[in-house]
């Protein structure tokens, strides 16, 4: 979707088209655990698929009906050695670590499982470089940049929906309430993670802008400065936050 916006929108609109997508993908994960939520406390979980039968029903038709390609079509060789070693990789990773949790990471099938993803992968990787055209092109992880990037989006992303998924086992399990009321929180939560969200990137982006003005550079070395001087900012609040957190729990536990 980013890369379409960057193919149709001028530089000028960019930033406002993409936050206006943005809005979008984001209202899905806050009103859906609310919605799951009543829907589970009154009906059955069945009812969370039939839910979802119409609505991508009528996507489908929406689709078919107003969207339009935009980019050029390129005749490509349909490779099988691709979509299997792809399968078993990922699919290996995926089945593995999701098994990890009830059975352990000293199950053999776990550790069969993620034995055949982890090489899977590596063939994969090892083909993709030696296609012309590859589907997945991994030298972009030659710019270390790029690289840096990717691990750190990985990273928060990892963060914000193991946080989801605990809170979601916390208030359920723990405080035993209903899947509504815990959609409800959770609607809650994330809100607070969007309103803070926006309050701390609009931080980063002036202090990243501010920088390249006070040097009258607008480079991009002068740009790397005030991304480095921004991920500067954004480690000091995360220890803020980690640091308060802490003292929270030991004021929690002696009192």
């Amino acid at each position: 979707m980013q890369t379409i916006i960057l193919t149709l929108y001028p530089k000028e609109k960019r930033g406002s088209v993409m936050g206006i997508a943005g809005l979008v993908t984001g209202f899905a994960p806050a009103v859906g655990p609310t919605l799951a939520g009543w829907l589970l406390t009154y009906f059955t979980w069945r009812h969370l698929f039939y839910t979802i039968l119409p609505v991508a029903l009528v996507a489908m038709l929406l689709v078919f009906a107003f969207m339009i390609n935009v980019a050029k079509r390129q005749e490509r060789q349909f490779d099988m050695l691709t979509i299997i070693y792809s399968t078993f990789g990922w699919g290996g990773l995926l089945y593995g670590f999701s098994m990890v949790g009830s059975a352990g990471f000293t199950s053999w099938y776990v550790l069969i499982s993620l034995a055949v993803g982890i090489v899977s992968l590596f063939v994969f990787i090892r083909h993709q470089f030696k296609m012309p055209t590859p589907i997945l092109e991994f030298r972009v992880f030659q710019s270390k940049l790029f690289t840096i990037s990717t691990l750190l989006s990985v990273l928060v992303y990892a963060l914000m929906i193991g946080t989801q998924i605990l809170l979601t086992f916390y208030v359920q399990n723990v405080r035993e309430l209903t899947a509504l009321e815990t959609g409800i929180i959770l609607l809650t939560v994330h809100y607070v993670w969007s309103v803070g969200g926006a309050i701390v990137t609009a931080l980063l982006v002036t202090a990243m802008s501010g920088t390249m003005s006070c040097l009258d550079d607008y480079s991009a070395d002068a740009m790397l400065i005030g991304i480095r001087i921004a991920f500067i900012i954004a480690t000091l609040l995360s220890i803020s936050g980690l640091a308060l957190s802490i003292m929270l729990k030991e004021r929690k536990g002696s009192s």
